[in-house]
């Protein structure tokens, strides 16, 4: 009987040691995940933050080419106006002159179109690789808190 006892107690002891070991196991994977997650968000963060200032900086870039885009039409539009004296002024050189204009406008017209649509590509493209990136680590971390519950559970 009291050798019994004495088996009883080891097994409880053996039993007490083994959920202590479990106990602080699961506390160093809860602090890693932790750390991962602080990881993770921060690299999200720099990401996005990196992203948002690359765009930044493409609209300044765009910002200034569009004001050069409105002086050069402003020329342009003086230009007309110069041109337009001309033609009232000389029946000649109204077909060449109208020409010309129209040759103006369609060149800028054209360019500016061009820059604009490359420029919101670029744009579209960093924010679905930024997106592309928020979604993967999403993934990982539901991957990572799915493994947790199954550690937690064994």
């Amino acid at each position: 009987s009291t050798q019994m006892e004495e088996f009883k107690l080891e097994i409880k002891n053996q039993v007490q040691e083994r959920l202590d070991s479990e106990i602080e196991l699961t506390k160093e994977i809860n602090d890693n995940i932790d750390l991962i997650v602080e990881d993770i968000v921060k690299i999200i963060n720099e990401n996005i933050s990196q992203k948002i200032n690359e765009i930044g900086e493409k609209i300044k870039q765009n910002s200034k080419i569009f004001e050069d885009l409105e002086k050069i039409q402003e020329k342009i539009s003086q230009d007309v106006n110069k041109q337009t004296e001309i033609v009232n002024n000389t029946n000649e050189n109204t077909e060449k002159t109208i020409s010309g204009i129209n040759q103006k406008v369609n060149t800028i017209s054209t360019k500016f179109n061009e820059i604009l649509n490359e420029e919101i590509n670029n744009i579209s493209d960093k924010l679905s690789v930024t997106k592309e990136q928020t979604e993967k680590l999403a993934s990982q971390l539901e991957t990572l808190q799915k493994s947790i519950k199954k550690v937690k559970k064994i």
